[in-house]
């Protein structure tokens, strides 16, 4: 701050801004600045070196993966923990992944059924 009221004193011409506005400015940018988190969160920092970020960018994908309503949906239902709300978007997420099963399998079945050959007599 000694500096800029150095450069007041001296200044030649008017400028911009009063010795108090830029005493406010520069304090009130030094608070804002100490705001930012330059150095980076620790915990981001923690799961990066420990690679649990991909696990973290991946949970979008495996709530999409048949996987997720093999126990924790009817464990949830079991024990009265699983909303209302929720229901319609398991059971529907269920029985679209039993459809797609069933009907990859038939494919599956009809594909190489051609190919069987039976020998027998």
């Amino acid at each position: 701050m000694m500096i800029f009221a150095a450069f007041y004193a001296n200044a030649a011409s008017a400028l911009p801004m009063s010795l108090a506005e830029t005493i406010a400015y520069i304090w009130l940018g030094q608070a804002f600045f100490a705001m930012f988190p330059l150095r980076g969160d620790a915990e981001i920092g923690a799961m990066i070196r420990s690679g649990k970020v991909a696990y973290e960018l991946l949970r979008p994908a495996l709530s999409l993966l048949p996987f997720r309503g093999l126990m924790d949906p009817p464990f949830r239902l079991f024990t009265g923990n699983l909303a209302a709300t929720e229901l319609p978007l398991v059971l529907t997420h269920q029985l679209v992944w039993t459809a797609a099963f069933i009907l990859f399998g038939r494919w599956l079945l009809s594909r190489w059924t051609h190919r069987l050959v039976v020998q027998g007599g």
